[in-house]
């Protein structure tokens, strides 16, 4: 069975179309890579005009198909622990009840899990009037609806 390998081949030898071209499309077919559709139509005229006859096909890869075991649905299983031995998560929930009733003593246990000692400082800003600020610069009273201090200009 004629390829299209052989038809390029063919074409070259007698010298018909341009050989650079030619010789190009002859080794991608040569690497197993897909022709551009305007070398196909290139490689029919030629074919036709000088060998009086059709293409011949392009060789084909047959296509791998990859099977796949089915995925099964079922609840994550736990990590099996000998008996007697207690669970991470168990050792975990312990070591946060040991340590929660602690807490009255001075310590504290923050949202990443860190043991820390309780402070009595107020961490909270005082509540400044609303309507009156003070400058930047020069620390007069400044109106809130002013962008700039009345008394040194300085911006807001």
């Amino acid at each position: 069975m004629r390829s299209l390998i052989n038809d390029v081949e063919e074409l070259i030898a007698l010298g018909a179309g341009d050989k650079y071209r030619l010789n190009d499309t002859r080794e991608r077919l040569e690497r197993g890579k897909k022709l551009y559709i305007s070398d196909l139509e290139y490689l029919e005229k030629l074919v036709k005009t000088h060998l009086g006859r059709r293409l011949s096909p392009e060789p084909r890869k047959p296509k791998r198909v990859i099977r796949q075991k089915p995925v099964e649905e079922s609840e994550p299983s736990q990590p099996q622990t000998e008996p007697g031995k207690k669970s991470r998560k168990e050792e975990l929930e312990e070591y946060e009840k040991k340590y929660l009733d602690n807490a009255d003593e001075g310590f504290t246990i923050n949202e990443d899990g860190e043991i820390g000692e309780k402070t009595s400082r107020n961490t909270e800003k005082p509540k400044e009037d609303s309507a009156f600020g003070t400058c930047v610069k020069c620390g007069s009273a400044i109106s809130a609806e002013d962008l700039f201090c009345t008394s040194c200009g300085a911006k807001r």
